[in-house]
């Protein structure tokens, strides 16, 4: 009578073991290897791809205190060091901008996640009469 008890447990042990154990399998272990970032785009002679510029407009909510970024909403831009900043047709600077103006900017993404301001134009770009953006005489 013992002996189809035990004959009985390990059979039910063994398929517990069966079915549990693909389930063990899958799952995920805490040591597994970082993955590493994919390799920037390159353009067919093997150089990497420039980026595009992106436009973005709103009003200045805040200058950072060291001058390195600002905050444009609640995006912030940092300041590189092909960073151009202009009041109507000039030449100007960071610390020329007052929190609550305008203004618009192009930017690039870098490779950390970092958004590069790029050409920043405080009171907007200026525009003609019919909408389109004024074109300069050289």
């Amino acid at each position: 009578m013992v002996r189809p008890l035990i004959r009985i447990g390990a059979a039910t042990l063994l398929a517990a073991v069966i079915v549990g154990a693909p389930a063990q399998l899958l799952a995920q272990t805490a040591n597994q290897p970082a993955t590493e970032k994919p390799a920037p785009a390159r353009t067919k002679d093997g150089e990497p791809a420039k980026q595009r510029k992106l436009p973005y407009a709103g009003n200045l909510t805040a200058i950072g205190k060291t001058g390195k970024n600002f905050t444009v909403g609640k995006r912030v831009f940092h300041v590189g060091p092909e960073t151009k900043f202009f009041r109507g047709d000039e030449a100007a600077a960071l610390t020329n901008g007052v929190p609550g103006e305008y203004l618009t900017l192009s930017y690039v993404k870098s490779g950390e996640g970092r958004w590069i301001a790029q050409n920043v134009y405080f009171g907007g770009k200026k525009k003609d009469k019919s909408g389109r953006k004024k074109k300069q005489d050289r």
